[in-house]
């Protein structure tokens, strides 16, 4: 990330960010060419669940961690490590 995109999530609000994750998300779905179904399917969560989390909704931490694990993408979590 950038110091400048570091920046500006600092001036963000919640609900900015949430937007930004669920875009995120998003793009990192259809990457993988996967439907939400698809996606939903393999980390266990409902459809619906994945359609409010990429349109910026409020998930639980578990859905994200399910989510992200369900794209290969739990190597992100590596910044929070002591």
């Amino acid at each position: 990330m950038t110091e400048m995109s570091d920046i500006k999530h600092l001036k963000a609000s919640d609900k900015a960010i949430m937007k930004s994750i669920g875009e995120f998300i998003k793009l990192q779905r259809t990457k993988q060419n996967k439907t939400q179904e698809q996606l939903a399917k393999k980390a266990g969560i409902a459809r619906s669940t994945l359609c409010l989390l990429e349109d910026g909704g409020n998930v639980g931490m578990v859905v994200f961690i399910r989510i992200l694990r369900a794209l290969k993408l739990l190597g992100l979590l590596n910044e929070f490590k002591s």
